[in-house]
């Protein structure tokens, strides 16, 4: 068999598609071709000498050039070619091609032969030189056909009356083009862009006017489609939407009407089955109106409670939102708090939180009280002057379970007795430091005892004090005394540090001095 002369190939032209046929379903010749050397090879039957197993199609074995002449005229942004040139050849034509190139770019549109028609390509741009190719698929063998094309411009902008009658056919075909599977208002968009299109060019007598207006259908056909595939998403959000809003009520649904009132129930269900019944043809707007619906009777479902009911709901509401605004509190831990305050706000946290749905109304507005007032009266130790003995004492660090002294209880006392230790609400502190002016101006004062754990004497703590002549150190923890704190004291003031060695009872007498102290102060 003569491959080359009676293998068809009829989709030689459809670039990409070689092996199909035009419906791109049926194998043409090459791929008819191309399927058996696949299965002999595939068998092990495959011979390299074979010239049928080897063959290949050479694509100019499927073209070919004719002399007939092919005018191509240009006029504006549009090039035309009248099929009655063609009519001289031979074996007949399928088709027409006209091609246009500018710039490696090229643009193409191909008519079913007719010996009267013509085929044009629009929207060139009026810039650019561009050069044209006329082909036809041979009627007999399929060969595409190459013909002598020249382009010329043609300067009369004048539509012809088949120019007229091409945008009069354009703008009926459109009018009838059937949009009944687009929603309705992209439907109506579309059918008013094309009645405004053809008031705007029924006078058209320009060939510039014909291939505007003709533009314009084209854009009105694809913006048809872009408007359908919005609308198409749009409704399967909405879709989407109310899916879900239908997964999330359905315990609702199931559960059935229990203690809610008929009317309130009733409107559920009805909005419920009505979203329900929504499918893949319910359009946007229907399906977001089901889902506005659907969440406002579920929104609106009343329950057959009485007064006392309502009161309890309301009261139990309250004491839930106080527990999700004090949980932070309560969280964080005891922190810096008093241990009493502290204690107190927990049992009335805990107490509030074991309330449930059988709770009355009454107990439940009680222990809301008792919640917003422990959690008000919580108190930082270290805000709190605690009296102990003779002194004042302020908490300074609720972990380490340290005090200090920041007052007395008679200013004109003789003798100041600071202990290592205090008590505070049944908690041990180590007192650690004497508060700024403590003492001051105690002029009756002669004797100071410092506790072992004293470190720090605060500013002008002992300022004025005239008479001061004894302070005894039980420890060896003070390494702070701040200015002024023994300014303006007796001159002869001893201090007794025995367990300091030499050089620390050195270091002390310095600092004693900076603070005020006589020159004369020693230090034993």
């Amino acid at each position: 068999m003569d491959y080359r002369n009676n293998v068809r190939n009829d989709n030689i032209s459809r670039t990409g598609a070689y092996g199909w046929l035009v419906d791109n379903v049926h194998p043409n010749g090459r791929g008819n071709m191309s399927m058996f050397q696949q299965i002999i090879k595939e068998l092990g039957m495959y011979v390299p000498t074979s010239e049928l197993a080897n063959y290949e199609y050479a694509l100019a074995d499927w073209t070919g050039t004719s002399g007939i002449a092919a005018e191509v005229t240009r006029r504006e942004a549009r090039a035309s070619f009248d099929m009655s040139a063609l009519s001289g050849y031979t074996n007949g034509l399928k088709n027409v091609t006209l091609t246009l190139t500018a710039d490696g770019v090229s643009v193409s549109r191909t008519a079913e032969y007719a010996e009267n028609g013509t085929v044009s390509v629009d929207g060139l741009d009026a810039g650019k030189t561009y050069t044209a190719t006329v082909t036809g698929k041979d009627a007999v063998d399929s060969k595409e056909i190459t013909f002598n094309t020249t382009l010329t411009q043609d300067s009369n902008l004048s539509a012809t009356e088949a120019e007229k009658k091409e945008l009069a056919d354009s703008i009926a075909e459109a009018k009838t083009f059937d949009t009944s599977a687009y929603p309705e208002e992209v439907r109506k968009a579309y059918e008013a862009e094309i009645q405004r299109i053809e008031n705007s060019f029924k006078n058209a007598a320009t060939i510039t006017e014909i291939e505007e207006a003709l533009t314009q259908i084209r854009a009105a056909k694809a913006g048809l489609v872009k408007a359908a595939e919005a609308a198409e998403a749009e409704r399967k959000a909405a879709k989407a939407n109310l899916d879900a809003a239908l997964v999330k009520t359905e315990a609702v649904y199931q559960a059935g009407q229990k203690d809610y009132t008929q009317a309130s129930w009733d409107a559920y269900v009805k909005a419920y089955q009505a979203a329900k019944a929504a499918d893949d043809t319910t359009d946007a707007k229907t399906l977001k109106q089901l889902l506005e619906a659907l969440n406002t009777a579920e929104k609106n479902l009343q329950t057959n409670q009485t007064a006392e009911d309502a009161e309890r709901k309301a009261a139990k509401a309250n004491l839930d939102a106080a527990l999700a605004k004090t949980e932070v509190v309560y969280q964080a831990g005891q922190k810096d708090y008093t241990q009493a305050s502290w204690d107190a706000y927990v049992k009335a946290y805990q107490s509030a939180k074991a309330a449930n749905d059988t709770t009355d109304a009454k107990t439940l507005n009680q222990l809301l009280i008792n919640l917003n007032t422990a959690e008000k009266n919580l108190k930082k130790a270290t805000d709190t002057v605690i009296p102990v003995g003779s002194g004042r004492y302020q908490v300074t660090d609720e972990k380490q379970k340290t005090a200090k002294l920041v007052g007395v209880k008679n200013k004109k006392a003789v003798k100041l007795s600071v202990p290592a230790t205090v008590k505070i609400s049944g908690e041990t502190y180590k007192v650690t430091e004497i508060g700024d002016k403590v003492m001051k101006g105690n002029s009756k004062l002669k004797k100071v005892i410092l506790g072992s754990n004293v470190s720090k004497i605060g500013k002008q703590a002992f300022m004025g004090c005239k008479n001061l002549k004894s302070v005894q150190l039980k420890g060896k923890a003070l390494n702070t005394i701040k200015t002024g704190a023994f300014k303006k004291t007796s001159a002869k003031m001893t201090v007794s540090a025995k367990k300091l060695n030499k050089k620390q009872k050195a270091a002390l007498l310095k600092k004693l001095r900076k603070a005020g102290a006589g020159k004369k102060v020693k230090v034993k």
